[in-house]
């Protein structure tokens, strides 16, 4: 991922093919490392597209075939493994785990039938309501838990990760939000954001229920230079307000 965001930032800046190839080849990594980064690189064809469309009229001809030939790399490479798995099981899938964790513990799937975590009352709850509450109580578990540190026998270990998972959370969550207030037209830090819109909302969709912060590893690259750039926005605000304490 950390590939990807320089590669795309870079590519935000000159457009140069070099960048559209590095970004084609690592989506494709990413997909085959994680398969709920199938459809990614049809997100980021699309922001190229729109990005073409809205801001370089005078090139947008070229641009356009970046974003097709990133599509036609990197789905290319993706449907050589369809292709094996439908020779070899008969079905064109990249993989059967998308499918099956989605059947498991898919949020949409469990409520149709009724297969619901006892948390909550979801019996008393019309649809609409239990999708907002569900998706929000997610989008807390994903990005406001710190990381567990569960498998090492040591109660001090886990404690201690946990003080210092939270104190992470208390700096990067602050610099984050105020990232997404001040970066206004910049078209790379919305490229950013879609980054981790994407992963939030594949995650919630996909486990539902069993949501953890370790589905938060792919967008912290992306949520680590929007939370420094908040932080440049905000520390001047916080030294100025200590020195008209002072004085």
């Amino acid at each position: 991922m950390s590939i990807l965001l320089y590669s795309g930032v870079r590519y935000l800046q000159d457009h140069r093919m070099r960048w559209v190839l590095i970004a084609s080849l690592t989506l494709t990594a990413a997909v085959y490392m994680r398969p709920a980064a199938y459809y990614l690189p049809l997100m980021t064809g699309g922001l190229m597209a729109a990005d073409a469309v809205l801001r370089h009229r005078g090139s947008r001809l070229k641009l356009l075939m970046h974003a097709f030939l990133l599509l036609f790399i990197a789905y290319g490479l993706v449907f050589c493994w369809q292709l094996r798995n439908y020779k070899t099981t008969g079905q064109f899938k990249f993989s059967s785990i998308d499918q099956a964790t989605l059947n498991t513990y898919g949020l949409i799937g469990r409520y149709a039938r009724g297969d619901i975590s006892n948390k909550i009352d979801a019996e008393s709850m019309h649809p609409v309501v239990y999708y907002i509450y569900t998706t929000s109580r997610h989008v807390v578990d994903l990005m406001g838990e710190p990381g567990s540190l569960k498998y090492f026998d040591c109660a001090a270990i886990r404690s201690a990760g946990k003080v210092f998972g939270y104190l992470t959370i208390l700096f990067w969550l602050p610099g984050f939000l105020a990232g997404i207030f001040r970066m206004g037209r910049q078209v790379h830090f919305w490229f950013m954001l879609a980054m981790v819109a994407y992963f939030v909302a594949v995650t919630i969709l996909a486990v539902g229920w069993e949501t953890t912060p370790r589905f938060r590893v792919p967008m912290m690259p992306f949520i680590a230079v929007m939370s420094a750039y908040g932080w440049i926005w905000i520390a001047p605000r916080l030294k100025s307000k200590n020195e008209n304490i002072r004085s």
